[in-house]
């Protein structure tokens, strides 16, 4: 998912799928077990737990879906990086890009990251998944 393109809005995107998803499968649960609902706060905690599953699988399925169908649809895209950095809590190389107009925050894998410079203009191998979102699966300079 660090590498989508509109990486923001395919997170909500799915995650109102994956919401009413879930919605209508306790909807549904709810009309078959009534007695399932019964049991306080333990009960409300599976729920919750289930609800965070649906939710959770629907974002990483369609992430993963995303990265396999985007190889049929290759494409090469221009970029500028801005700015690089590193992320203190999971030490993470990222790179914020100038892509189509807008600024977003990319994970390079340290092989590519090391190679890059601020202000370089770089080539991006990007594929067009079948879900309508794209992925970058590969950083180098032009």
């Amino acid at each position: 998912m660090e590498n989508i393109i509109h990486g923001k809005k395919f997170v909500w995107h799915y995650f109102l799928i994956g919401l009413t998803i879930a919605i209508t499968w306790t909807f549904i649960l709810y009309k078959i077990k009534q007695d399932y609902f019964d049991g306080g706060d333990q009960r409300a905690s599976a729920i919750a737990s289930q609800y965070f599953a649906i939710i959770a699988l629907t974002i990483f399925l369609n992430a993963f879906y995303t990265y396999y169908t985007g190889k049929s649809n290759i494409y090469y895209k221009e970029a500028i990086l801005i700015k690089k950095g590193n992320n203190v809590m999971s030490h993470k190389n990222y790179a914020h890009l100038l892509i189509d107009g807008r600024k977003e925050r990319f994970n390079p894998k340290n092989s590519e990251y090391n190679k890059l410079t601020e202000g370089d203009t770089l080539l991006l191998k990007i594929g067009n998944g079948k879900n309508e979102f794209s992925i970058i699966y590969e950083f180098k300079k032009k």
